[in-house]
């Protein structure tokens, strides 16, 4: 056993290395003797020595940032930097643990803000999944004829209405839940679905050309064949228009609208309908 422990120690001194550590600490408030010292045991920490003199230089240096305090590492190796990283403490409280993280992502030439570990989160990580971006909504209404179409040739013009919500994400990108709905009286043909997909809008501007995809699920009922029909499956459909007025808060809204829906599972039966609207997005 005393041999296997020999010559594991042997083998990690061969990659162990001699470490200088100087640190710039001008305005932080914080003892430099105390950084030396947490920095000092963060390199031994990782299997590196600290010496007086080395080829391998470890700057360490702490700038304060209004109440917070960014630690910049930087390796040097006979004058020539090879790593740096650095992570901001938002409260001296935290210092030791920016400075062992710090330390460790240059060592191992690593990035400080994604070698967090349990015990070891900084304040600022702790809010990174609950901040976002803000996103505008817009529920959507809009109405137009169609013309629907099963696998057997029979097409019929049909009423159409559509309602949906849209989260703009980024000036060029929204999110759009949408549900459609079209009908007939004579013959009878009910078609709707209900898909969620991405639109991308080619400009920012008052008028905004795009275009969108959607999938989901859907089901049509008609009679215009010998007998009635009905079924339900899955769903996809695809837009492209014009939004006018897209700059305020009320926008109108123009284009065409294609759906189909399978026939349960068979990808060789299912109905579709294509169809121009106009809306209101409020």
């Amino acid at each position: 056993m005393k041999r296997i422990l020999l010559s594991l120690f042997f083998v990690a001194s061969l990659y162990a290395k001699n470490i200088q550590i100087v640190v710039n600490n001008p305005n932080s408030g914080v003892d430099s003797q105390t950084v030396q010292m947490l920095v000092r045991d963060a390199v031994l920490q990782n299997g590196d020595s600290p010496v007086e003199e080395s080829e391998n230089l470890l700057k360490i240096s702490l700038m304060p940032l209004g109440n917070s305090i960014v630690v910049v590492g930087e390796l040097e190796k006979r004058g020539t930097a090879k790593n740096s990283s650095k992570l901001k403490a938002e409260s001296i409280d935290e210092l030791d643990v920016v400075l062992e993280r710090v330390t460790t992502a240059v060592l191992k030439s690593e990035n400080a803000k994604s070698n967090e570990e349990v015990g070891k989160i900084t304040e600022q990580e702790k809010d990174e999944v609950v901040d976002r971006k803000g996103v505008r909504k817009y529920k959507s209404f809009g109405i137009g004829p169609a013309l629907w179409h099963d696998t057997h040739a029979k097409a019929k013009f049909l009423f159409a209405f559509d309602a949906k919500v849209l989260f703009e994400v980024a000036p060029q990108w929204a999110i759009m839940m949408q549900g459609d709905y079209a009908f007939s009286v004579n013959p009878l043909i009910n078609h709707m679905d209900i898909v969620v997909g991405p639109r991308y809008y080619f400009t920012a501007t008052r008028f905004s050309p795009f275009v969108g995809l959607g999938f989901g699920v859907g089901a049509f009922l008609h009679d215009v064949s010998d007998q009635d029909r009905h079924s339900y499956g899955f769903a996809a459909s695809a837009q492209t228009g014009l939004v006018m007025f897209r700059t305020s808060a009320a926008q109108l809204e123009m284009g065409l609208h294609y759906g189909y829906i399978l026939d349960g599972f068979d990808p060789t039966e299912g109905a579709g309908k294509a169809g121009l609207y106009l809306g209101l997005n409020i």
